[in-house]
């Protein structure tokens, strides 16, 4: 299953299948001093169904809003690895630079996921052994270097890949889009509200690593 956004802003966007139907919209409104909430709605055709929503708090740990319950993003999606440990010293919201870009997500079908970013996007996979815990592998070295969704195991297989927009370049031009396998479409819901806050962290921490890199230019030149 292919799911593409409709526009550049992910935040604002209708996911449309293959046929040209939208099957999510995702809703994000302007606050001229950042925070807000976004809402992730599954699109039926009679009964529209808010499926969950993430509240992009200033002060105190975003949110995350699903399946009838609401904690910190942080216990929604945790960290995995070393630094899903240790990070919560330094920084609440979690967008300082050396965070691990592994999160677990636990879907709806009961098992574990691993959520994992590249430098242009993320992907999602799942152990062919139902036992084994997940995580997201590294992104293809080769462009467009997508988001990925994963299990830790050396047998994986892919559930979800997110695919940045091309500008066709250096390979064929595309809109971003979600590329969903068939084990991934029974925890579709999952899979897309998931996607969100994920592609926001990783866009607030190449953001961060601008901003750092940006800093230590103008220092070196002084």
């Amino acid at each position: 299953m292919i799911l593409t956004l409709a526009g550049e802003n992910y935040l604002n966007t209708l996911l449309k299948d293959e046929h040209g139907r939208a099957l999510y919209r995702i809703d994000t409104p302007y606050r001229l001093f950042g925070g807000g909430r976004t809402t992730v709605t599954r699109l039926t055709g009679q009964t529209d169904h808010d499926i969950a929503w993430i509240e992009w708090n200033m002060l105190s740990p975003d949110e995350f809003h699903q399946h009838g319950r609401t904690v910190e993003a942080s216990q929604h999606l945790p960290h995995k690895g070393f630094f899903g440990t240790c990070v919560s010293s330094f920084s609440r919201r979690d967008d300082v630079l050396i965070e691990s870009r592994k999160r677990v997500l636990v879907a709806s079908d009961g098992q574990s996921y691993v959520w994992k970013d590249g430098s242009h996007g993320v992907k999602v996979n799942h152990t062919a052994v139902p036992t084994c815990p997940a995580v997201v592998c590294s992104a293809d070295p080769s462009p467009p270097n997508p988001r990925q969704l994963d299990c830790d195991d050396a047998a994986l297989s892919r559930v979800a890949e997110y695919h940045t927009r091309s500008l066709g370049f250096f390979s064929k031009g595309h809109p971003a889009y979600l590329e969903i396998a068939a084990d991934g479409v029974p925890i579709l819901d999952d899979i897309v509200a998931s996607f969100v806050y994920m592609e926001k962290k990783r866009q607030q921490r190449k953001r961060s690593r601008a901003s750092a890199a940006a800093g230590a230019s103008a220092s070196a030149g002084a």
